[in-house]
């Protein structure tokens, strides 16, 4: 007689609400880092001042460890306090500069049409 390993599903166990509040943070995490790449894609394409540049940068690299971050979390399935003020400030961090550059970007108009970034 052989033992089978029960097929492990990709979609967690929906039955409580704190569980579906976390798996909607999960997508819309996702689409907001498609968001945030697109918008770094574009800034780079339109050839944006170095201050936009640096602010959608500093969004990215926040976003990123962001997702670092959430990775161990929900890994290690730790439950510290400092783990999760540490994901607010990082996210605090993302939108403050996400904001900000697109405050700059509204006032100043783009110094050329999209391009390929490997175009002069």
């Amino acid at each position: 007689e052989t033992s089978r390993v029960p097929a492990r599903s990709t979609m967690p166990d929906m039955s409580t609400d704190t569980v579906q509040l976390h798996y909607l943070h999960r997508i819309t995490a996702g689409l907001g880092t498609i968001a945030v790449g697109y918008v770094a894609l574009r800034a780079r394409r339109q050839r944006r001042p170095r201050s936009e540049l640096a602010l959608v940068d500093t969004t990215v690299a926040c976003y990123l460890a962001n997702i670092a971050l959430g990775a161990a979390h929900v890994a290690t399935e730790v439950r510290s306090s400092l783990v999760v003020m540490a994901h607010l400030l990082i996210a605090s961090i993302a939108w403050t500069a996400l904001v900000l550059a697109a405050l700059l970007a509204a006032r100043t108009r783009p110094t050329t049409v999209d391009r390929p970034l490997n175009s002069s």
